[in-house]
């Protein structure tokens, strides 16, 4: 659920996290960069895994990597949903075929 993300404490501790919400599925990660540490947030549609999804399926937004971050990167992600759920359905009702 978008409503239910983990503190910032769990990603100080080098944790990744991963989830889908209707179609949607995304990926939060720290990332290192010459500015300081960033959180990465990326959002794809169903079925595949981050790794088997084409990069051109992928959209990646990043902030720096602190409680307003976190925060902006949250808000960043419900708005992914709201502003594209035609394209989140058409994900969840695609055939699965290999």
């Amino acid at each position: 659920m978008l409503n239910a993300l983990p503190l910032m404490h769990f990603f100080k501790c080098g944790n990744s996290y991963t989830g889908e919400h209707a179609g949607m599925r995304y990926f939060i990660d720290r990332r290192k960069a010459e500015e300081g540490d960033l959180f990465e947030f990326t959002v794809w549609p169903e079925p595949w895994s981050l790794a088997k999804t084409p990069e051109e399926e992928k959209t990646r937004a990043t902030w720096p990597f602190n409680e307003e971050g976190l925060q902006a990167g949250t808000a960043w992600l419900a708005e992914q949903y709201e502003s594209r759920q035609e394209e989140w359905e058409a994900a969840r009702l695609r055939e699965w075929g290999v």
